[in-house]
């Protein structure tokens, strides 16, 4: 019947331009190869249909990316970050956002430091191949076809807005929140999304 994949879509709200969206993973199956993640920009949702954009945690390829989804198939990656290991002992909280409609941010914090990124993808879409549409939450189970593995994720405190500005935030932290160096003259490291505000 194809890949095993859950959603949950607000259809009431509409977001265009800037916008924010988030929510706390509380719990996924670590040993299926399955991604996890926000949508946003969606339309036309539904089986085979659905337009937009993934803002996607992959425990098989354990990487964290954002794609463009057309017919609810990946229609190109628009930003990666490899080698991403999640513990499953701790909650995360993934944040997708644009302060302009074409470039998008998409964070994951580990819920023990809210404040700097644990990593994150920044990437554009230069042809704002979808402008405007609706925020959700989803789970799909790659392997196909598969007899035993499935979708399975626990999702809380979803939050999806306009701010009424978007600041400068950071990005990218080396070494990692949490992390320690063990050169004896670091190097420590920065990267800056410029939005709303300058640096």
């Amino acid at each position: 019947m194809g890949n095993a994949r859950g959603g949950s879509v607000r259809a009431d709200v509409t977001y265009t331009g800037p916008f924010s969206a988030g929510a706390d993973m509380l719990a996924w199956n670590a040993v299926w190869r399955q991604e996890t993640g926000m949508l946003f920009y969606l339309s036309e949702v539904g089986l085979g249909t659905t337009d937009g954009y993934a803002a996607t945690y992959s425990s098989g390829y354990r990487n964290l990316y954002i794609t463009l989804i057309n017919d609810e198939r990946d229609a190109g990656n628009g930003g990666r970050a490899a080698g991403i290991v999640l513990d499953p002992t701790h909650h995360y909280r993934l944040v997708v956002s644009s302060h302009d409609g074409y470039t998008f941010l998409l964070q994951l914090f580990d819920k023990v430091d809210l404040v700097n990124p644990w990593c994150s993808v920044v990437c554009e879409d230069a042809n704002r191949t979808y402008a405007s549409g609706f925020c959700a939450l989803f789970v799909w189970e790659r392997t196909y076809p598969s007899p035993v593995e499935g979708a399975e994720a626990t999702f809380d405190n979803y939050v999806a807005n306009v701010p009424r500005s978007m600041p400068a935030t950071v990005t990218d932290l080396s070494p990692q929140p949490g992390g320690k160096s063990t050169a004896v003259y670091p190097t420590v490291s920065v990267a800056i999304l410029d939005r709303d505000h300058q640096r």
